[in-house]
């Protein structure tokens, strides 16, 4: 099961880029320029401006992946726990067959003994 996205996906995975260059590119501008108040303060205003495109990009990425991460994870885990389940109880069966496979044994073994000992007394 391949994950498949759409371009509004990918889009919201640019607007994040997008989003952490302007926020991370005003941050070094600011504090580059700590003497001149007129482009702090634009850095300011480009670093809370870049908030808008992050959520945006969140939101765009977040209910699309959140569905097919949700769709892959409950397929891959079903089928998992339902294979090895079915592997702990072939193993458990095996264990138990062999377990009553060697009682039938030992008590024909006993029998065994005990006709043996009827016919042949000392």
């Amino acid at each position: 099961m391949k994950l498949r996205f759409s371009s509004r996906f990918y889009g919201g995975i640019a607007l994040l880029f997008c989003s952490l260059l302007l926020g991370k590119g005003s941050q070094l501008v600011f504090f580059l320029y700590l003497n001149d108040p007129v482009i702090r303060w634009i850095a300011i205003g480009i670093y809370i401006i870049s908030w808008v495109p992050f959520f945006i990009g969140i939101w765009w990425i977040g209910k699309e992946y959140a569905e097919a991460v949700r769709k892959y994870f409950s397929y891959k885990f079903y089928t998992a726990s339902i294979k090895k389940g079915t592997r702990n109880v072939v193993t458990k069966t095996k264990l138990v067959g062999n377990r009553v496979k060697e009682k039938i044994k030992e008590k024909k073994l006993q029998r065994q003994q005990k006709k043996d000992l009827k016919n042949h007394p000392l």
